[in-house]
């Protein structure tokens, strides 16, 4: 038994003491859900805090119950004496010290106290002991669990005469839990037995006693039918499993039909320790009039019938044991249950639109009920230091592939005609980068440092340097004679304290942006500098307006446990329950962020804060206005009007509409430049694979999901993935489905996604690289317009020509193992049957490309594309450069190469070109060594300068 969470990552501990139970936020829409949690991983604390809950101080039970802490086999029967009296775990060899404090609480000297099972679960040193505090113990023992039962049977029967006993069987718990519920409250025996034949000592039980009914718990495999005909009045109650059993058992013996307003009690019913909670829970089960019902690594069906309401009736919950016991995702997902199974056959059907928060008490309790249901003794989630690498950082590449949208080259922000500009997905949405340029000026990032190159010369010149700080990730975007820099920061703090080891931990991440006035190159000049708490997921500019997005995650002064202890890691939760319930919003929310500015989604996406801040370049860089959702941000997207942010929900955390792989979408209004808008959520099956699934087109988003992630083999829920693109329309502040197509690349997931107005191409891979060309023109009825199949796939898709698509990707053979790099150009002037033009290949190639766009250039003005490329050999051999291409309507032909490898003569590595531009008749690549000006019609070097 006893639980103790002390591996990374284990989340752990869930509500604190003495406030056992905490009210979850209501819904969006629906009824008020009230699920509170008995939030302890330890059994042994847990049926304390249940014991303090029926009985508080002034409050004396009839008696207490105590049973060993290690071994279910003679608490099975002790439920029955729990409807008086709490049940209470100690270790068997000595007392332990939280119960010891708890019985005195409790219990006046001459209270009784029973002991189940004999000196070998509870040694008689601590019989003794508790005899010479005052205490009246009674030892209720037989020489095994089913004598043990018939000893506590006689005591059951001696304080409350009957005629019903309880029948389960003696090699298993869960029946008997279910069943002890229902044995607390109306005093009833819990008798156990061999499964395939009555026990002797039950038979004579039974004999000498005046049982009419003898209810058995469990189907034939639990007692068998040879056990039901030696009983008088046996009746059966059962489900198809253990979930359904205590189903039946709600329904049967508690008369609960599933409607009107309502009472459980929940736990787990596959965990070790799970007979533990239950049988604890049995009492507080009978004080409520509440069934116990059991979850497993899912909500099942049984439990979820009993607890779905339509409209008004209430459900109220009491979860027993804490996050890792019962998972706040699935007690997200009975919570969703209350008001919400309005959809055909009950089906749960949440509601997609946000409710603003203005009053900030609801919001804190909406973060606090998130955070209970996963802090712990460690914390948030154990010893994990590092936080996510930042989607949108050049580390981690923008996404993983796609391409631009509805138009070819963004010219953004007065870029000249003959300068290129970043490679975007949206026409007039510029994306931050590493590199941008005015023409005159490449602003670089490199060895952690602003650079500023000259590049009107013959020979690129760097006229200035701004030291950024020891942070990386930095990048730009650039506005006239203004450069934004938004840099990321992570801290690292040692975890002191009288509970606490000392731990190095996360700090809390923040991001600083400056404003770099870039009038004279040759003199940089920061003009200002804001730092925000949180730490930015990716920002967009239209014009010189700037939408920001962040996310703000919860940093608390934490404790760690002095060793490994029940009693020190209980200690350690409770006091890291106690912060997380002192919480104030200001220990939630970004300083930039008002109460009023936050929506809470109708399912919980989250305990983080994302916010959308909007600000102007020209004006400088203190936000106009905020708009925030009480979510986690994976994804982000802009069109010129809208912007998205998404939260995906993965299999290990179920949604609160079940298991399946989901992701929910949250809408902002942009087209006012001074503010930024909450439209509408949605929510669509599958995974998103990245910012190019989701395209806004005259007013509706379409977002293309695979039903499986790509890090989840295809097969292993017992489901072969498919592919899909869904259409939301806004409505009444919500992001409602109006079209889907389905069924793409089965067995597959998606790899590239690319929009062109009416059209969709979506490649999807295992071993064939099918090609889909959607036809999206009828918002209300998307259909595959044509599809070509051909080994390799393509992980980012371009638009270089009318009728013509550049895909960028890996060669493969027949049985999809990954052979180079490969470039593709297809032939897609008639959707219906798209073709392939002509295919280069790299052997044992690699480019970044595939999770990088900004790495890809393409030059419309003479058929140019410049794509980064590895090829490593033997020691000494290979290329790592770039490969520039001339692309025609007609095929692809090699231009020429450029490589930064001889000037960086004397480094032990190849550098990687990770960024070029076109400017003039020059072509500029950049990588972290240097910056060369090339030929742009075969990449013939004409000048390199290191940084």
């Amino acid at each position: 038994m006893h639980r103790r969470s002390v591996v990374a990552g284990l989340v752990a501990g869930l509500l604190a003491l003495p406030a056992l139970h905490t009210t979850a936020a209501a819904a969006a829409t629906g009824d008020p859900t009230t699920t509170s949690r008995i939030n302890e991983g330890d059994p042994t604390y847990a049926a304390i805090d249940i014991s303090v809950e029926r009985f508080p101080d002034g409050t004396a039970p009839r008696h207490v119950v105590l049973s060993r802490d290690d071994r279910f086999a003679d608490s099975l029967a002790g439920s029955a004496l729990t409807g008086e009296g709490p049940l209470l775990f100690t270790e068997p060899a000595a007392l332990t010290g939280a119960t010891s404090v708890e019985i005195d609480r409790l219990l006046e000297p001459g209270g009784r106290i029973y002991l189940l099972g004999g000196t070998a679960a509870i040694a008689s040193t601590t019989e003794q002991a508790l005899r010479e505090r005052g205490y009246d113990v009674r030892r209720l023992a037989g020489q095994s669990r089913v004598e043990t039962a018939v000893e506590v049977a006689f005591e059951v029967r001696r304080l409350h005469p009957g005629d019903e006993v309880l029948l389960a069987r003696a090699d298993g718990w869960v029946d008997s839990i279910t069943g002890g519920g229902i044995a607390a409250e109306r005093h009833l025996p819990v008798l156990v037995t061999a499964s395939d034949r009555l026990s002797p000592a039950v038979a004579w039980w039974l004999a000498a006693d005046s049982t009419t009914t003898t209810t058995l718990l469990g189907g034939t495999a639990a007692l068998s039918d040879a056990v039901a005909a030696a009983v008088p009045g046996p009746r059966r109650i059962a489900g198809t499993d253990r979930t359904g059993t205590a189903a039946a058992i709600a329904t049967n013996l508690w008369g609960e039909d599933g409607t009107g307003e309502r009472d459980f009690v929940v736990t787990n019913g596959v965990d070790d320790d799970g007979w533990a909670f239950g049988v604890a829970a049995a009492g507080l089960a009978a004080d409520g009039d509440a069934p116990l019902l059991l979850v497993t690594d899912e909500v099942t069906e049984p439990t979820a019938d009993l607890v779905s309401t339509c409209g008004e009736p209430e459900v109220d919950l009491t979860v027993v044991g804490d996050g890792a016991t019962v998972p706040g995702a699935l007690r997200e997902q009975l919570d969703a249950a209350d008001g919400f199974a309005c959809g055909p056959d009950g089906a749960l059907t949440p509601p997609a639109e946000l409710e603003p928060s203005v009053e900030c008490d609801a919001l804190v309790t909406e973060y606090k009920t998130l955070a209970l249901d996963q802090v712990g003794p460690y914390g948030f989630g154990g010893f994990e230091i590092m936080p996510a690498i930042e989607e949108d950082s050049p580390s981690a590449g923008d996404d993983a592939s796609g391409g631009p949208t509805d138009g070819d080259e963004s010219l953004t922000n007065d870029t000249p005609e003959d300068t290129s500009s970043t490679n975007v997905q949206e026409e007039g949405v510029d994306e931050p980068d590493t590199v941008k340029t005015d023409g005159d000026t490449a602003f670089v990032v490199a060895h952690g440092d602003l650079q500023a190159v000259d590049i009107t010369g013959t020979t690129p010149a760097v006229v200035d340097t701004l030291d950024l700080g020891d942070d990386f990730g930095h990048e730009l975007l650039l506005s006239g004679d203004r450069l934004l820099v938004v840099t990321p920061h992570w801290d690292f703090g040692i975890l002191e304290g009288d509970v606490a080891r000392t731990s190095f931990a996360p700090g809390e991440p923040t991001t600083t942006i400056r404003l770099v006035d870039v009038t004279d190159p040759a003199n940089l000049t920061v003009l200002d500098t804001v730092e925000l708490d949180g730490s930015h997921r990716s920002a967009r500019m239209i014009g010189s307006v700037v939408r920001l997005v962040m996310q703000t995650d919860p940093s608390f002064p934490f404790v760690y446990p002095t060793d490994d202890s029940d009693a020190a890691v209980h200690a350690a939760a409770e006091r890291n329950r106690e912060i997380i319930e002192a919480s104030t919003a200001e220990d939630w929310l970004p300083d930039f962020v008002d109460c009023a500015d936050v929506s809470l989604p109708p399912v919980e996406s989250g305990m983080s804060t994302v916010s959308v801040l909007t600000f102007d370049l020209a004006s400088g860089i203190e936000p106009t206005s905020s708009a925030a959702v009480t979510a986690n941000a994976e994804t982000v997207y802009a069109s010129t009007t809208r912007l998205y942010v998404t939260t995906g929900r993965w299999e290990w955390e179920p949604d609160a509409l079940g298991s399946q792989v989901t992701t929910e979408v949250h809408g902002f209004d942009i087209t006012d430049p001074a503010a930024t808008t909450y439209v509408g959520s949605g929510a669509v099956e599958g995974y998103a694979l990245n910012q190019f699934s989701l395209s806004e087109h005259e007013g509706f988003l379409r977002i293309a999901t695979t039903t499986a992630p790509p890090w989840r083999e295809d097969g292993e829920e017992g489901e072969q993935s498919e592919s899909m693109v869904t259409v939301l329309d806004e409505q009444a502040g919500e992001l409602v489905q109006v079209g889907r197509v389905s069924g793409l690349g089965l067995g597959e997931r998606i790899y590239a996604v690319r929009y062109f107005g009416d059209v969709a191409a979506v490649v999807t891979f295992r071993q064939v690289d099918p090609l889909y060309l959607l036809d999206l023109s009828n918002p209300a009825a998307p259909s595959v317009a044509g599809e070509l199949k051909l080994l390799g796939y393509s992980a980012y898709l371009h638009k270089v020509a009318d009728g013509r698509l550049l895909g960028v990707g890996a060669a493969a053979d027949e049985d999809g193992m990954v052979t180079g790099a490969q470039v593709t150009l297809f032939d897609t002037s008639d959707p219906s049957s798209p073709q392939v033009v002509d295919q280069v290949t790299f052997e044992s190639g690699y480019t970044s490309v595939e999770y990088d766009h900004h790495a890809f250039l393409h030059w419309p003005a003479t058929g140019l594309a410049v794509i980064p490329i590895e090829q490593h050999g033997e020691t000494g051999t290979g290329f790592v450069g770039a490969v520039g291409l001339d692309v025609t309507a007609d095929g692809l032909t090699e231009a020429g190469r450029a490589s930064h490898q001889d000037d960086a003569s004397g480094s032990e590595w190849w550098p990687s070109i990770n960024r070029s531009f076109v400017d003039g008749d020059s072509l500029y690549t950049v990588s972290e060594v240097g910056i060369e000006r090339a030929d742009l019609g075969d990449l013939t070097e004409r000048a390199f300068i290191r940084f």
